[in-house]
């Protein structure tokens, strides 16, 4: 994932990266916590404004109380499952070679582990070292109701010292928005919801796809479309003769597969569907790349014939026409020569009567 990320970004002409989103339409949101991922170009330039009802949240679970040191030793061997993968724990194991496994395999699941004990001036989960922890915190790296993390152990001693019995989940929640139809959107406009990722479609190819991740249940969001960003391009020599390359961003966020996991069997299925779209979507901007090019290679090859024909038009202006002026020179010099001999005659006349009189 992170070489696509590393295309997107390093993939540049003339020094402007071409791939990152920089040269696509811009916009800009009155709330922070809402940001546009992806839009097409059949989207206006104006305010869409929406109201956030309900929050994104990611499922989190706590375990209870660990029963034993970071440094103390499991006395038998055991395994714990999380989401259908079996860690293996070992007799003499730490409670930290243990976490150490815990963390690792939870990592390929887009599960982050952290050692926590109470909670901060905010009400999250205080971080803190493997050896002052009171329990572990589980949390997926997405939003959602659709994620799940489920730890369970048939060794009831993993599970006194994990604190696996006494664990305590709380089940994400999908975003859920309110389009204001007195906006840029319309009443035909529909959302899709998942997790924090909001997708608005309209007619004639409309579609928008937010980020809502940072946004408040309750709180409003104006978001407009600015006449930015894109690359202008003058393909003519008169006013309004340009064309407008607008290229959206190719990264792991925009194609939706920056938390594809391949490592477990239920996220394997899932992950052959978004690769699927996401080549339907490269394969859209690839086609869009195309037909840019061609519209540049029309109009090159008409600016071609059009220089062309000016040439043409100078040089019959100001260029001297060779046969013509050949023509018109040789009879010039014909006409020269037969003045130059009928003088020469007229000269001879008073000669040749000077001779017939002194004759």
């Amino acid at each position: 994932m992170s070489e696509i990320d590393r295309l997107a970004s390093d993939t540049e002409f003339n020094t402007k990266s071409i791939l990152d989103g920089t040269c696509c339409r811009q916009t800009s949101s009155s709330n922070t916590g809402v940001s546009v991922i992806s839009m097409t170009d059949d989207v206006a330039l104006t305010t869409y404004s929406m109201t956030i009802t309900q929050e994104a949240t990611k499922t989190n679970v706590t375990s209870g109380a660990l029963t034993m040191a970071a440094t103390d030793v499991f006395t038998k061997d055991g395994k714990v499952q999380i989401n259908g993968q079996s860690i293996e724990i070992k007799k003499g194991e730490t409670l930290e070679e243990a976490y150490a496994k815990i963390r690792d395999c939870c990592e390929s699941m887009n599960i982050d582990v952290l050692p926590v004990n109470g909670t901060d001036a905010d009400g999250n989960p205080q971080e803190v070292p493997l050896n002052a922890a009171s329990s572990l915190y589980f949390e997926s790296k997405i939003y959602g109701a659709s994620r799940n993390i489920e730890i369970t152990t048939d060794d009831p001693e993993l599970a006194r010292k994990l604190g696996v019995d006494g664990a305590t989940i709380t089940q994400g929640k999908d975003a859920v928005v309110a389009l204001d139809t007195t906006s840029g959107f319309s009443k035909t406009a529909t959302t899709f919801v998942e997790g924090n990722r909001v997708t608005v479609s309209d007619r004639g190819g409309f579609q928008m796809i937010f980020d809502v991740a940072g946004a408040e249940a309750g709180t409003d969001a104006d978001v407009t479309v600015l006449d930015a960003g894109f690359v202008a391009i003058q393909i003519g020599s008169n006013e309004g003769q340009d064309i407008d390359i607008s290229i959206p961003a190719v990264t792991c966020q925009s194609l939706n597969i920056q938390y594809c996991n391949v490592c477990t069997h239920d996220g394997s299925q899932a992950s052959i569907t978004l690769f699927d779209e996401a080549i339907t979507q490269v394969s859209a901007i690839r086609a869009k790349l195309g037909a840019y090019e061609n519209r540049l290679d029309s109009a090159t090859s008409s600016l071609d014939t059009t220089s062309q024909n000016l040439t043409e038009a100078c040089s019959r202006i100001e260029d001297v026409d060779m046969a013509e002026e050949m023509t018109e020179y040789t009879q010039l010099t014909v006409l020269s020569q037969a003045g130059t001999s009928m003088l020469a005659q007229a000269n001879n006349r008073p000669q040749t009567i000077l001779q017939l009189l002194q004759g």
